[in-house]
């Protein structure tokens, strides 16, 4: 034994051959592959939309260490090569997450300013008096005002690059003018039925 290779001599060439953990153990390669997580983990982009991305370069890392100590250098060193691929990988990856959670952000938005449009249109038909009378219009008003404060957060969050943080405050808004126009739909209906009895 020579270190962890097998050296064999072959009877017929009369040449050592090395069997088994033949490779040196991947040291350098390793190491690479940290020093590129390190820095892919640093940029803005990945920590907000590659979390899922370096994750998986950083278990490949961890397997490629967990092959070193069973002595298999040839696989680990694969396994270092490939997670410093994935590590750059994770760039253009959180590049595309990022846009997709920016087109994301734009639709919550317009549909957020669409549901407080129907909402304010919703108002004015609200019955005042009788079965299914809203007593408090002006609750009403106040909660369309409150989902316009949302959008427009949504709009600064939006601009400020905080895609899921502007997506999470215009469905708020949405959902928030939806009840309003749902609120009136149900009173109209109060009302009609009421007047079929």
């Amino acid at each position: 034994l020579v270190g962890s290779e097998m050296c064999i001599r072959d009877r017929f060439t009369g040449m050592i051959v090395l069997v088994g953990c033949g490779a040196k153990a991947p040291e350098e390669e390793i190491a690479g592959a940290q020093t590129t997580i390190d820095s892919v983990k640093a940029l803005s982009v990945v920590q907000e939309y590659g979390q899922t991305e370096i994750r998986q370069a950083e278990q490949q890392l961890a397997r490629a260490r967990q092959l070193v100590t069973e002595k298999r250098n040839e696989d680990a060193l694969a396994a270092a090569l490939q997670a410093q691929q994935q590590a750059r990988a994770a760039v253009t990856a959180a590049g595309r997450n990022s846009d997709a959670a920016m087109r994301d952000a734009e639709q919550a938005i317009a549909d957020a300013k669409n549901a407080i449009e129907e909402a304010r249109q919703a108002i004015p038909k609200a019955p005042r008096w009788g079965k299914g009378a809203i007593r408090d219009i002006a609750a009403l008003e106040a909660s369309i005002a409150e989902a316009d404060g949302q959008v427009t957060m949504a709009e600064q969050h939006l601009g400020e690059g905080a895609y899921r943080d502007a997506s999470a405050a215009a469905r708020s808004a949405a959902q928030a003018a939806r009840a309003v126009t749902q609120t009136v739909v149900d009173a109209i209906e109060l009302r009609e039925s009421a007047r079929t009895r």
